[in-house]
């Protein structure tokens, strides 16, 4: 066996003892020439390695393979170089991941129990190298800002930094980017649509009756059903919790009084959430190496589209194809008039809705809203013996998806190789002191396991 140099036999020698769990010293252990034996005198492994004199390679020069001893659990050589180099991808995409975990996972994968020290210094060394050094980066964040200027005209950036909470200091208040690739493809192709992180109804109806009573009234598509959902939901007890729904506007949080124009009926706050979920990783970076890989997980994904297009099956995108199929499985439960022009009444249980295909108008507001036509507009168009599919509305089609995705983000280079300019170094924000008394102790997560018994004074 041949190795560059002692450092990579050692590396190789600790990825075997660690795997098969035994127990080893090295004598000597020196630059030219390294000798592993076996900690158990019965046992006689030995591995011997040293600069050969005519290749000048690390070379094997006296192996005995066979161990007598028995594995144990613990070893010296797991140490936190090791557990950061094996188990570094896992705790960059879990930034949240607990010390205790960390001993877990490395207990049911490699059989060994190491201690909380160590794999709090293998944490720490993946988050140094990985996660950037935020004091360099939040400096040079003006440079990065013209660097996206250079490179991708037109798109909108803003450093905001604060003089005057301490004078003669820059410190970071917040920076905003938006590339003018996805500022044009949201314009051409993409609904009015808006999404914000944050969620002031998140405690207004506690108990699980109550949430889902909450939800009807939410989802309710017209005003009569809004009013027979919220009174449903007073019927539960303690009206109180329904006079403090009705206190938040509705226009802001049920179907019945939702504008048409933009197309989209979403009542929760999905979207957001799952791009949250999305960049989660890069979250915890420092500053511009967090914007760099949100940037390459946007560029990724703009390809991963554009392929994902040559997959439809119709001009409609799948999700509202399976929309439309679905809609049309409740045809059997309408019944249809017709005033011989273009005004329909479909009954269906006790409600009569009033379609008109040519204003495009409907009282149950399903289509209007969507832009997907709803069982009742189904029934309508299958009664003039028309396809449904060619009213579904031009924001599914493959045409105005392409144009979302028709613009391009133009390669950036990465900071060490932008030159020196005078742009005002910025420092990092004061740490805000948070309202109320500090906790003494941490809060610990609903999978760790508890002690019990206590501890002597001794």
């Amino acid at each position: 066996m041949v190795f560059e140099d002692a450092n990579q036999f050692r590396k190789e020698v600790a990825d075997y003892v660690v795997e098969y769990r035994r127990q080893i010293k090295l004598r000597p252990n020196e630059k030219h020439r390294v000798r592993v034996k076996c900690k158990n005198a019965n046992c006689k492994w030995l591995l011997y390695a040293s600069i050969d004199r005519d290749s000048g390679d690390f070379i094997v020069k006296n192996y005995h393979p066979v161990h007598k001893c028995i594995p144990l659990n613990r070893n010296k050589l797991c140490n936190s170089k090791l557990i950061a180099r094996k188990f570094k991808d896992i705790i960059v995409s879990q930034p949240y991941i607990r010390i205790w975990e960390i001993q877990d996972l490395i207990r049911k994968t490699l059989g060994l129990y190491v201690g909380k020290t160590l794999c709090y210094k293998a944490k720490q060394r993946i988050m140094k190298e990985d996660m950037g050094d935020w004091n360099v980066e939040i400096a040079r964040l003006c440079d990065y800002a013209d660097m996206i200027k250079q490179t991708n005209p037109g798109s909108t950036y803003w450093v905001r930094i604060d003089k005057e909470a301490e004078p003669g200091k820059n410190l970071f208040v917040c920076f905003y980017v938006c590339f003018h690739a996805f500022k044009q493809g949201w314009l051409e192709g993409c609904r009015n649509i808006i999404g914000f992180d944050g969620c002031f109804l998140k405690g207004a109806c506690k108990g699980e009756e109550r949430r889902k009573q909450f939800w009807r009234c939410s989802k309710a598509s017209f005003e009569v059903k809004f009013g027979e959902e919220v009174h449903a939901m007073s019927q539960l007890g303690k009206k109180e919790i329904t006079e403090d729904l009705l206190h938040y506007d509705p226009r802001n949080w049920s179907r019945a009084f939702f504008q048409p124009h933009s197309k989209c009926d979403v009542v929760e706050n999905n979207m957001c959430e799952s791009f949250n979920s999305w960049i989660l990783a890069a979250r915890h970076k420092s500053i511009i190496t967090m914007l760099e890989v949100i940037r390459h997980k946007m560029m990724n994904r703009h390809i991963d589209m554009i392929k994902f297009v040559v997959t439809w099956l119709s001009d409609i995108a799948p999700m509202a194809r399976t929309i439309q199929e679905r809609n049309k499985e409740y045809l059997n439960n309408c019944n249809v008039q017709w005033n011989g022009v273009n005004g329909f009444e479909i009954s269906e249980g006790e409600y009569s809705f009033v379609v008109d295909l040519e204003k495009k108008h409907y009282d149950c507001r399903l289509w209007m809203l969507r832009g997907i036509p709803c069982p009742h507009v189904i029934c309508a168009y299958y009664y003039l013996n028309q396809d449904p599919d060619q009213h579904v509305e031009h924001w599914y089609k493959k045409e105005t998806f392409l144009k979302a995705y028709s613009h391009f983000i133009q390669p950036i280079s990465n900071m060490r190789m932008c030159p020196e300019t005078t742009n005002p170094s910025i420092e990092p924000p004061k740490p805000r002191k948070m309202p109320g008394r500090p906790g003494k102790k941490r809060r610990k997560s609903k999978d760790e396991p508890k002690k019990w018994g206590k501890l002597s004074r001794k």
